[in-house]
Parts: C-alpha cells; sequence; structure tokens
C-alpha cells in the first residue's frame, strides 16, 4: 500500500489525502502505513515462528535488510532480538505459574 495507491483507490488527490489524514490521524499516511506495517511484523515475530525474512515479505518488504533496518528504526531493536526476549517472556510466563 502507498500514498499513490490510495489516493487513486479513493479518486483524491495526494494533497487532500495528506490534509486528512493530518486532521483525523495526527499524522502522514506514509506514518500511518508504516506503523500498520511495523505492528503486523511485530505481531507475527511474537506469535508464528516464521522466519524473519517472510515476515518482511508478509508486511510489504522485499528486501530483507531494508525490512531490519526499519524495523530497528521503529521499535529500537532488531526483529531477530525482538523474537527472543518475546520467547524468554513467554518462558518466563510459564515457569512463574508453575510455582504458583
Amino acid at each position: 500500500v502507498t500514498v499513490e495507491y490510495l489516493s487513486k483507490r479513493y479518486f483524491i488527490s495526494r494533497r487532500y489525502l495528506y490534509a486528512m489524514f493530518k486532521e483525523y490521524r495526527n499524522m502522514s499516511p506514509i506514518d500511518y502505513i508504516l506503523s500498520v506495517r511495523m505492528k503486523a511484523a511485530d505481531k507475527f515475530l511474537t506469535t508464528t515462528d516464521f522466519s524473519v525474512s517472510h515476515i518482511a515479505e508478509l508486511t510489504g518488504y522485499s528486501d530483507y535488510n531494508h525490512f531490519t533496518r526499519a524495523y530497528k528504526k521503529y521499535y529500537g531493536v532488531l526483529p531477530s532480538k525482538r523474537r527472543k526476549l518475546s520467547k524468554n517472556e513467554v518462558s518466563a510466563k510459564g515457569e512463574a505459574k508453575k510455582e504458583e
């Protein structure tokens, strides 16, 4: 999904699309698209065993390196590190329940 695609799909100018996003979301359409992609990527990382390269493809990135840089810029951690942290959190929760 791109700004160009959205403007053509809904028969509005790019300028109007930017104005509407600014008014209703207080962000640009590009920032909104990025946030949707990153949230989806994070969900895939924490709930599936898909490879990071497959998750990159699923979220609209054709280049693995571009995806990992974008993810790190957005979340401050590499996707592979996020997955490890997530698995450790799940493991720690399981251990806590066993102790109860």
